[in-house]
């Protein structure tokens, strides 16, 4: 069933994931959920590839709905290669890795196309019942000395993709993306106070139109059940208080600095 907006399939629930080996050292697996990812594993001698499929975002402007289509891809890469790893085991893992680089970010037809190229040695899995692994893949976390390189961590606690954690995910992402923003004004625009405000007034208009969008999307989503619709509301109203909470904290700390600066000139 297809309609406009955040979701537009019916929502594939599983109860376990599907790995299907595809050859010596590689596999597809079906992690589901409402945008019907799946990921294709392919190793060579140095590296894992991981290429996954998904339903798009489609809610918002076509800027943001990339980002937020490559950031959920990125997650469902790791979340692939730690199941990959782990064999037919899903539950509680942590896989970490630094050195990764994004081969492909693109729309792909009616999918989004997210390609994550991983060296074996940066790699490491741990999990269910101390899950040890072997070869390439140590148990210890992976350190690196160029700051540009960080170490990524990322958690599996559950086999089901579900359309509440989508919601979730996509609310996280938005405000994270948005304390970013407000960080990089305050970096750029702090003695500056005209552009400063200019930029502050412009992410709360930003902050205001995303949250008017995602809202609808939330209250009309028939594959919610009611209690995790009231539940996601009330978190989306708590992310936008926060962020506005944020933007009025870095308004008083720049007026404060300014006053301090004019009461520190003789």
């Amino acid at each position: 069933m297809r309609r406009a907006g955040l979701w537009i399939a019916t929502m594939i629930v599983i109860s376990t994931t599907s790995i299907i080996m595809a050859g010596e050292g590689s596999s597809s697996i079906e992690l589901g959920g409402p945008r019907q990812v799946t990921a294709a594993i392919a190793t060579t001698d140095d590296n894992y590839e991981v290429s996954v499929r998904m339903l798009p975002v489609k809610t918002f402007d076509p800027t943001t709905n990339a980002l937020l289509s490559r950031e959920k891809s990125r997650a469902y890469a790791l979340q692939a290669l730690a199941r990959h790893l782990g064999g037919r085991k899903t539950g509680d893992m942590r896989l970490s890795i630094s050195g990764a680089t994004t081969v492909k970010a693109e729309a792909d037809g009616t999918n989004f196309l997210f390609v994550l190229r991983v060296p074996q040695n940066r790699v490491a899995l741990e999990g269910i019942d101390e899950l040890k692994t072997k070869g390439t893949r140590s148990t210890t976390t992976p350190t690196t000395s160029n700051p540009a390189d960080a170490i990524e961590t990322s958690r599996d606690a559950s086999p089901l993709l579900t359309c509440k954690q989508d919601y979730q995910t996509t609310a996280e992402s938005l405000l994270s993306n948005l304390r970013g923003e407000l960080k990089a004004a305050v970096e750029k625009f702090g003695d500056d106070e005209p552009a400063f405000d200019a930029a502050v007034a412009g992410l709360e208009e930003t902050l205001d139109v995303h949250w008017e969008k995602l809202r609808p999307e939330i209250e009309k989503d028939k594959l919610l059940l009611s209690h995790e619709r009231q539940e996601l509301l009330t978190e989306v109203q708590a992310h936008h208080e926060q962020f506005l909470d944020s933007l009025r904290q870095a308004v008083d700390l720049r007026d404060k600095q300014q006053a301090q600066k004019k009461m520190a000139k003789p």
